[in-house]
């Protein structure tokens, strides 16, 4: 009788388990094909800087590398010695929602550039990593239009807009870097940020859109700000660190303790410090001396050698550099 119970037994065990793996399965494949639409959220909301009461602005229109028709929003630094800022948001809504910290930007004289990425403010196109690499090169290329040159920018990107930012600054490298980098709460990369909250998937073999920042630090050869928020709930702040650590000198980290994703600015103290940051790349940027518009530049193009994403660089360990003036003290919050 034994005999006869326990391949039964094995076989409706062995079934069960068929199950449960064919339907994880299914669950990768499902998360495989909808995996852009789990990670950009744009809205249909097209974002007016007249609505928010934003002086100064005028909306360009421009043409990505691959004929995606695109728009953004300038506004020329209200000094010669002001630097631009170029501004890729995050993976979710619209410039709207930025509006206050882009409201204290103008406030300190400083041009701002809102790009826009493909999908996102009713643009055309769909957004993916490589899409948007190339909707930022033709933002900056179009304020290059504009006189503003490359040296005269200061790349800021917010959350997912970091790995934006980073691909931007490394491709220009030592040849024509920007005045600096600012990345408000970044991370490493996608798939580490991916593997760190859902354990049970193989981030690492699925992802199309990786953003690969870690490996891509060491070729930036500007100053760079990481802004590391110590409640974030989103990215982890641990991976703001682990950025910080793979980046080359000089580097400034600043960390609001109380703040959550996109809270950065709720600490006055860590918004001074931000912008004695920027103070501080004025003093090596050259006056901006405006162009004529109708002068040609060479238009951004993407590196010629296709990355390897699947193999991480090794974090070179660096001295820290001199911070800028004192922020918020890193203790935990209780």
């Amino acid at each position: 009788m034994r005999s006869t119970l326990e391949p039964n037994y094995l076989r409706r065990l062995v079934g069960i388990f068929g199950t449960i793996f064919a339907i994880y399965v299914v669950f990768l494949a499902f998360l495989v094909l909808v995996q852009r639409q789990l990670m950009y959220f744009p809205d249909d909301i097209r974002f007016s800087p007249a609505q928010a009461h934003l002086e100064g602005f005028t909306e360009l229109n421009y043409v990505a590398a691959d004929g995606v028709k695109l728009h953004g929003f300038f506004a020329p630094p209200k000094s010669p010695r002001r630097l631009t800022i170029v501004f890729f948001q995050g993976n979710a809504q619209n410039l709207g929602v930025r509006v206050e910290k882009i409201k204290m930007w103008r406030d300190q004289g400083y041009g701002v550039m809102l790009a826009t990425y493909r999908g996102f403010e009713k643009n055309e196109g769909s957004p993916s990593e490589t899409g948007l690499y190339q909707d930022a090169r033709s933002a900056i290329d179009a304020i290059r239009q504009k006189g503003v040159p490359i040296s005269n920018m200061i790349l800021y990107g917010e959350s997912l807009g970091t790995g934006v930012a980073v691909e931007m600054a490394a491709e220009m490298g030592g040849v024509a870097p920007p005045a600096g980098v600012v990345l408000e709460v970044p991370y490493t990369s996608i798939p580490e940020v991916g593997a760190y909250r859902y354990p049970f998937v193989p981030i690492f073999w699925m992802l199309w859109d990786r953003y690969e920042s870690v490996a891509k630090m060491k070729n930036i050869k500007a100053p760079v700000l990481i802004l590391q928020a110590g409640q974030d709930k989103v990215i982890p702040p641990i991976f703001a660190k682990k950025l910080f650590e793979a980046t080359p000198p000089p580097k400034s980290m600043l960390t609001n303790i109380k703040a959550g994703h996109m809270e950065i600015y709720s600490s006055p103290d860590i918004v001074r410090n931000i912008f004695a940051f920027m103070a501080g790349l004025e003093q090596t940027a050259p006056a901006l001396q405006p162009a004529a518009p109708s002068a040609p530049v060479a238009p951004l193009a993407a590196p010629p050698v296709a990355q390897q994403p699947l193999v991480q660089q090794p974090v070179v360990q660096q001295a820290p550099a001199a911070q800028p003036a004192p922020a918020t003290k890193h203790r935990r919050r209780n």
